[in-house]
Order: structure tokens, then C-alpha cells, then sequence
């Protein structure tokens, strides 16, 4: 709706990519933007790198306590808070390795959480710290060198126990503090534009601190010892304290964040309210921006656009 990538890719289990195959029939795409679609198979995402059945290893790596093979100790117990479940883990890994699964991807790419529902446009590339128009309604086909991946800060503060968890974790991956916006907010960012040069030289960071594992390998071993890990939370850090410049910009919280909403319930809250204002009655496709819109205006009576 904001965008105009030149390739979408879903990753998924078969199941949901076959539902998605059989929506996109529906969906209100016009001429110029009926962009590339791509389906992958999350069961064997990684398995060029790890062989077979790489998922049901890194399953077996998660529920075998005692393999982390590093020294870090968390600084708040794991056991006040919960370990998240193995797919949570596993979603982290693909977001980051994606590249694996598909080599010709760009060498800036934008991981969007399917569950991050955006109603404003913000800019993906800044340059020179301004908004440039030309270069994002280019969608960053034809980057120059001034070009910085963009991000929106979209989170005040972070869940209390599990934030300070997911700081553990990147002293322990990478040896570095994390880094948090000037202007506020985490980089729990649920998106981030990846720079593929930096994002392998944080992979083989991970892999070479960890005894030079594979880094999906280091990375689901850690969870056995550490219950929460941030990507994006790493990964900026990363590339803002390392010897890469100008490799990652963030719009303020106050921008786009401020007047979001964030529910942790969300699937089962957004589907009753739908369903009360449509009767029940999915429209083909599943719900658009317009029905997320008057969704909104519903719960506020007011006009959605200034959440």
C-alpha cells in the first residue's frame, strides 16, 4: 500500500504460503505494481548451509540444555522469565538468513514482521540525514553511496526483564553495549532495512565468538542459557559502534511510534472487533488498510490517520 518493492518474499510454513498464493488473487494490486512474489519454504530455509532437516536440528540444539559455548552469565535470572517458544527463536534466525534461501537478494533488503501493520508511509532511506523523495519513491533500486538504510522507532521502552535479557544476549553475541536512539525508543523496531555487507559481518561475528559454529547453530544454542534475544536490537548496535559509517538512521519515536498501538494480543483482539464491524464476514483477500482504517475509527471515533 506504501511501498513498491520489486519482490516480495514470504516466508512461511506450506501451509500459510498456500493460503497466501490463494489470496493474492484478490488483492487490489494495479499493473505497475504487481511485483514479484516469492514463496519460501521455512522447513528448509537454512538447509544449504546446515544440511537436511536444518530446522528439526536447530529444534533438537533448542531442547538440549547445556551447549552454549560461551562464557556470558546473565545479568537478571532467566528463570523470572520465560523462555520463548522455538518458532520464536527460529523466526529471528531466518529474518537474518534469509539471503541463504534466495543469494540474488538486494544488497539492502527490508524485513517487515507480518504483524506490524503500518497506516503512514515513513521514508526506508535517508540522505544526509534529510528525507530525500526522489530516492525512496525509487524504493532504493538505485542507491548511491549517501543513501542510509531508515528505520522507525516505534517502541517507548521495552518489556521490563525480557529487555534487559535481550541486552545480556548481544554483550554475550558481540562483545558490544547496546545502543538505544538518541531521541528515545529501543531498536526493537519490528522491521529493519538490512545492509547485506554488514549483516554478514555480524553473522560471522556471532559464529567466530562462539567457537566458530555456524551462526544459527551459536545462536539457538545461546537461547538454552539466555531465554530472549533481539535481531534487530544486535544488529543495530552492530552497525552503529562498528568500523561501518552512516549505516543505519532512525526516525524519532515522537514521529511514527507515539501514536501507535501495540497490542500483544493482537491476532485475537484485531479478529473480534473485524468481525463485529463486518458481520463476520472476511472479505476476499483478508482485510485491507481501509479496513484496518475504519477499524480504528471505530475503537477512537476518530479519524485513523492520526494514529
Amino acid at each position: 500500500h506504501f511501498y513498491n518493492p520489486r519482490r516480495i518474499i514470504f516466508v512461511s510454513k506450506p501451509e500459510v504460503l498456500d493460503r497466501i498464493c490463494r489470496l493474492i488473487q484478490f488483492w487490489d494490486i494495479s499493473e505497475s505494481n504487481c511485483w514479484n512474489v516469492v514463496f519460501i519454504n521455512e522447513y528448509t530455509a537454512l538447509d544449504s548451509v546446515l544440511g537436511e532437516n536444518s530446522r528439526n536440528l536447530l529444534e533438537r540444539i533448542y531442547n538440549t540444555p547445556g551447549n552454549n559455548k560461551t562464557d556470558c552469565t546473565p545479568s537478571i535470572d532467566p528463570l523470572k522469565v520465560t523462555k520463548r517458544e522455538f518458532g520464536w527463536w527460529y523466526q529471528q534466525i531466518i529474518k537474518l538468513g534469509i539471503s541463504i534461501a534466495v543469494p540474488d537478494i538486494s544488497k539492502h533488503y527490508v524485513v517487515w514482521d507480518c504483524d506490524l501493520i503500518p497506516l503512514k508511509r515513513w521514508p526506508l532511506f535517508m540522505r544526509n540525514n534529510v528525507v530525500d523523495d526522489v530516492l525512496n519513491n525509487d524504493n532504493g533500486h538505485n542507491l548511491d553511496l549517501n543513501a542510509v538504510p531508515t528505520v522507525a522507532v516505534l517502541q517507548k521502552n521495552g518489556k521490563p526483564g525480557a529487555f534487559e535479557l535481550y541486552c545480556d544476549t548481544l554483550k554475550c553475541t558481540l562483545n558490544i553495549e547496546p545502543v538505544s536512539p538518541q531521541a528515545g525508543g529501543t531498536f526493537v523496531t519490528h522491521h529493519m532495512v538490512f545492509n547485506r555487507q554488514i549483516l554478514n559481518k555480524f553473522l560471522d561475528t556471532i559464529s567466530h565468538n562462539c567457537q566458530d559454529l555456524p551462526w544459527p547453530i551459536a545462536i539457538m544454542q545461546i537461547s538454552n542459557d539466555h531465554p530472549r534475544w533481539s535481531e534487530y536490537l544486535c544488529y543495530s548496535s552492530f552497525a552503529s559502534r562498528t568500523e561501518f559509517k552512516n549505516t543505519i538512521n532512525f526516525h524519532p519515536f515522537d514521529k511514527y511510534g507515539l501514536h501507535g498501538e501495540r497490542k500483544r494480543d493482537g491476532t485475537t483482539f484485531v479478529k473480534d472487533v473485524l468481525n463485529v464491524i463486518f458481520n463476520n464476514h472476511i472479505p476476499n483477500g483478508g482485510y485491507s488498510i481501509k479496513n484496518i482504517k475504519t477499524l480504528l475509527s471505530h475503537m477512537y471515533c476518530e479519524s485513523a490517520s492520526n494514529k
